[in-house]
């Protein structure tokens, strides 16, 4: 009962997420999905196995006053009040809840804290491949980097982002260089977040 329950959410997510990427993508804004499914689908190759309570969106700083638009007129109310302008700097994500979709949608243009580590917004988006036509992901090294900050931001207390950290150092053994990750979180300061 309990995996059927989660296929039912992932899909009714997925569409969701097809949705808003779509009309993003019409209005000529860069978005990528993250964590939840996409994790499912990429690290466990299930999209049904990992459930998670909320859909993930990845947007350029420089597009984040037209996706937070699109979103509004979509339906999706901001929790947050505050000038865009203002929680750029503060904050690494927005949220946003649809009564009618009942699934709550978060609109990052970071993987943390701001300013906690060294690795920009720019500098996420240097690790994002794909095109407007087939769409956005992040590259493996870059996953593994939003799963480390993710782990931090949550006190490294949810076994859950503990899994999938563990799975994709399983998943991407032959596909990372280790030794040029190793140099990579240390340039961006992650190096004792890490271990």
């Amino acid at each position: 009962n309990a995996y059927l329950m989660a296929v039912a959410r992932s899909m009714k997510q997925e569409a969701v997420e097809n949705e808003v990427v779509a009309s993003l993508a019409r209005k000529h804004v860069m978005v990528c999905l993250i964590k939840g499914n996409t994790i499912a689908r990429i690290i466990y190759e299930d999209p049904n196995c990992r459930s998670s309570a909320d859909i993930d969106l990845l947007v350029r700083t420089e597009d984040l006053a037209a996706a937070d638009n699109l979103l509004k007129e979509m339906g999706f109310l901001r929790h947050e009040s505050l000038p865009l302008n203002f929680v750029v700097g503060r904050l690494h994500h927005l949220v946003y809840s649809n009564e009618e979709k009942r699934i709550p949608m978060e609109l990052h243009w970071d993987f943390g804290f701001p300013l906690y580590f060294n690795m920009t917004p720019a500098d996420i988006w240097k690790g994002v491949t794909g095109n407007d036509r087939q769409g956005y992901s992040l590259t493996p090294e870059n996953t593994m980097i939003m799963l480390l900050m993710h782990h931090f931001r949550h006190g490294f207390r949810e076994l859950k982002i503990l899994v999938d950290i563990l799975w994709s150092f399983y998943r991407y053994d032959n596909v990372i260089n280790w030794r040029d990750f190793a140099e990579t979180l240390r340039k961006f300061g992650m190096v004792k977040t890490t271990v």
